[in-house]
């Protein structure tokens, strides 16, 4: 639904632009979808992807917002998770593992981030976001679509 809330913004130009994206209203309702998402799924992702887009940011803003509100928003969630037991000595360690190979990606995103212009990075987030909305909802569409079948 966002994918193609961004598509149709798109093909409208700056109409939607100039009147959604600054209203409070918009604002509050992204946040209300992101922190849904986040809390669901870990999915905020393609949400804020959308919100950014639509707010025409330059990438280079479109990047220092998204590393903030990820920061607050996971830092945030810290102290919701440690009481349930979500967050474990194993889960720890297995993170420590990953991040160590994070900084290597972020080198490697940062060098293509400075090659590619503004239109081909937002095409690109989009995409991405658009595979991470699939990828989420798909398990979902299966299961109904096996349920139905079986009733």
């Amino acid at each position: 639904v966002l994918v193609a809330f961004q598509i149709i913004k798109s093909a409208l130009g700056g109409w939607v632009e100039a009147k959604l994206p600054r209203k409070c209203w918009f604002s509050m309702i992204m946040g209300i979808m992101a922190g849904f998402a986040t809390g669901l799924a870990h999915m905020a992702g393609p949400v804020m992807t959308v919100y950014f887009l639509s707010m025409n940011l330059k990438k280079q803003n479109f990047m220092g917002s998204s590393a903030i509100f990820f920061m607050t928003v996971n830092l945030s969630k810290l102290p919701l998770y440690i009481p349930q037991g979500t967050l474990t000595a194993a889960h720890f360690a297995f993170a420590m593992k990953v991040i160590l190979a994070v900084p290597v990606g972020a080198a490697i995103g940062i060098a293509v981030f400075r090659l590619i212009p503004q239109r081909l990075f937002n095409m690109v987030v989009l995409v991405l976001a658009a595979a991470a909305g699939f990828k989420l909802l798909w398990p979902l569409f299966v299961s109904l679509t096996a349920a139905a079948s079986s009733s």
